[in-house]
């Protein structure tokens, strides 16, 4: 019983929480890929955009009064691009947002649910003894102490499986 219970608690708090969690920054990291490639795609036609208005500014006489204006949108749209692009990488190389706190609270109940039957079982098996070697936790693999303090943690009322 007690290896059943410390694999238990070794798949579930570490095992499952670092496999849910690495699926799901991959997703993320999938998702900021997709969305990145599409502001790439809408940044290029915005530098495609201000190279073809650039030609046509090239094509105005130098006295033209339009030709100042047009410099201008151009060096901003230029600045622009360029900004969008370094933020697009910068996006690209961080690391996803942790989890929120509600999705492993959630996992956390579940994980002290499948505890408590644990400990539950073994103090049936044992008639609600928990210390020496016939105890559960002898039975459970772990300190008489760390026994006795998740079951006041977990609420569980030892009394109950005495004969």
């Amino acid at each position: 019983m007690h290896s059943r219970y410390r694999n238990f608690i070794q798949t579930k708090t570490m095992g499952e929480l670092m496999v849910q969690e690495n699926i799901y920054e991959e997703a993320t990291r999938k998702e900021r890929t997709r969305i990145a490639g599409e502001l790439d795609t809408l940044l290029q036609t915005f530098l495609s955009a201000s190279m073809q208005l650039g030609v046509a500014a090239d094509s105005l006489p130098s006295d033209s009064p339009v030709k100042p204006r047009l410099d201008r949108i151009l060096q901003i749209m230029d600045e622009g691009t360029k900004v969008g692009l370094k933020r697009i990488q910068s996006w690209l190389s961080q690391q996803p947002p942790k989890r929120k706190l509600e999705s492993r609270l959630y996992l956390s109940g579940e994980v002290t649910a499948q505890e408590k039957k644990i400990i539950e079982a073994a103090l049936r098996e044992c008639l609600g003894r928990v210390f020496g070697p016939s105890g559960a936790a002898a039975k459970l693999g772990i300190a008489q102490a760390t026994l006795e303090s998740k079951i006041r943690s977990l609420k569980i009322n030892k009394k109950r499986f005495k004969a």
